[in-house]
């Protein structure tokens, strides 16, 4: 027999997988959308104390977490234990990024990370429902997008801070565990752990939430995802219990917002009622997409649905109604970023009933409730009772403004500033000025501490600021007071310098500056001085 004319059957080429593509580009667009917001928070609006403090200890930080001198002298440890942040600081030492642009660079990264993560879930997902390749590669795309431009997002943008990593980390953990990636979903809870007290119990309430469920519902119990919580919940006791006996400057910030001062006199039911009222209109984009999700589990009786709304339930009641900061039971700047843990659940329940996990309950169906509670995190608050708290959309850049086009203008300023600080006399700046290099100033040049009367006032011959969205009144009194006759300003930025020092007095910074004239009563605000 002619074995030569036999045919070696051939396998069919596999299709081709657009996820980790789709995953990829996500990861850099929502990167660099967040990027620029991150240098329009510094240039346009003005950045806030937090994020002050924060670029402090991302650029040039130590092992020991030392707190920029614009700040104090302490340790970040004495706020939140948080090993994580070593790594940005240490690694900024060997690269050419200044303050701003390396602080834009690793928020925007965090926000990239997050809704990659949730792009990977649906393209994996999509794939094993055997949807076309290409419509779930878009499907992927516009997940990840959404996960990064919602309300949620946008709010985290509008005042950057770092957790907004941690939803993205549980949500790696639960899709690597659902994938049964274990390596992989260690790496992301160690990771996750690092990066503050409570992180781990975040995520142990999701998988707390989860473990209960599938036991009631299939009588089987999920050990790694039980073993994991135990982890999250042994670290949160660590960092709440043990690490002030390691470290005497622990302040408890946390706790301290749930105690008070008197002790729990702000757990009153008309206060309570008050902050829900605030909450209800307010919070749309959280109460929008828990809802959907109670919805969907009520109608198609699918508890696990329903997961990711009670695994953030807690945070939301205990922080709306027991703390005693405004900050803080208002949800304004980071304290929403939970609700991203709610909104990326779906995609990776989905993975969990239809990959090698194979849990019970529907699947096909999970894709509309993801696409729903994207949706409705767009929310806009319906009322107006905290105008503070600013329309979250409407006060974001995700392009490059004019004031980001102008950063080398400024990055001459600050570095001038720098070496020729002693021409401007005895000089306040505020937050927002301070915080574009937070290591050139200490604590004692902040404008935003003088109160009214203060005997400070008439020594100072010169404040310098950027118009932004924080501290005008402080700015404005101080100015007044003071009736410096000289106005400056940085062209094509929104700094201003006004001073008592003649020209002849500060011939290095006057080349950088050109003479301003004021158009309105108020020295601070968005739109203040002509000739810009």
């Amino acid at each position: 027999m002619d074995y030569s004319r036999i045919e070696s059957p051939v396998s069919p080429r596999p299709a081709f997988d657009p996820t980790p593509v789709v995953t990829a580009a996500v990861f850099v667009l929502a990167s660099l959308l967040n990027h620029n917001a991150v240098l329009n928070h510094f240039l346009r609006f003005g950045a806030d104390s937090d994020t002050l403090w924060h670029t402090g200890l991302f650029w040039l930080g130590d092992l020991r977490l030392t707190n920029p001198p614009s700040i104090d002298n302490r340790s970040y440890f004495g706020t939140h234990f948080t090993p994580f942040l070593i790594l940005p600081g240490l690694v900024s030492r060997f690269l050419p990024f200044d303050a701003m642009e390396w602080y834009a660079l690793v928020i925007g990264a965090c926000h990239g990370t997050t809704a990659a993560v949730l792009a990977a879930a649906i393209g994996a997902l999509t794939r094993r429902l055997a949807i076309a390749p290409w419509t779930g590669a878009a499907l992927a795309l516009l997940g990840g997008l959404a996960m990064t431009l919602n309300a949620v997002a946008a709010q985290l943008a509008r005042t950057p801070h770092y957790e907004v990593l941690a939803p993205g980390l549980i949500l790696a953990t639960t899709l690597a565990l659902a994938l049964e990636r274990r390596k992989l979903a260690a790496l992301a809870f160690v990771v996750l752990l690092s990066l503050k007290q409570d992180a781990g119990l975040h995520a142990a309430l999701l998988l707390m939430a989860f473990v209960a469920a599938t036991w009631w519902t299939e009588r089987r119990l999920l050990r790694a995802e039980l073993v994991f919580a135990a982890a999250g919940v042994a670290y949160a006791v660590f960092g709440f219990a043990f690490a002030p006996l390691f470290l005497s400057y622990y302040q408890g910030h946390m706790v301290g917002y749930f105690v008070g001062d008197p002790p729990f006199a702000h757990w009153r039911l008309d206060v309570i009622a008050t902050k829900v009222d605030y909450f209800a209109w307010q919070s749309a984009h959280v109460w929008g997409p828990m809802l959907a999700s109670f919805a969907y589990a009520a109608v198609r009786r699918d508890l696990g649905a329903a997961i990711g709304a009670v695994a953030v339930l807690p945070w939301f009641v205990a922080t709306v109604c027991l703390t005693n900061y405004l900050t803080v039971w208002a949800l304004a700047f980071h304290y929403v970023y939970p609700a991203l843990i709610m909104i990326g659940w779906p995609a990776v329940l989905g993975l969990y009933r239809i990959g090698p996990r194979h849990l019970t309950g529907a699947t096909r169906g999970l894709l509309a409730l993801q696409a729903a509670v994207l949706a409705l995190a767009f929310l806009p608050k319906f009322g107006t009772h905290l105008d503070f708290y600013f329309p979250r959309h409407r006060s974001v850049r995700y392009d490059i403004s004019r004031e980001a086009r102008a950063i080398d203008d400024v990055r001459a300023f600050m570095a001038a500033l720098r070496t020729h600080r002693d021409e401007l006399g005895k000089l306040r700046a505020n937050v927002m000025l301070i915080s574009l290099a937070p290591h050139d100033f200490v604590r004692g040049h902040w404008i935003d501490d003088i109160k009214p009367g203060d005997p400070v006032i008439g020594a100072i011959d010169t404040i310098a600021f950027l118009e932004g969205s924080w501290g005008c009144p402080t700015v404005n009194g101080v100015a007044q007071a003071t009736n410096l006759p000289f106005a400056y300003h940085v062209p094509r930025t929104r700094i201003v310098v006004l001073t008592r020092r003649r020209p002849e007095q500060m011939p290095n910074l006057l080349a950088l500056l050109e003479p301003a004239r004021r158009t309105r009563p108020a020295f601070c605000s968005l739109a203040e001085l002509g000739d810009r």
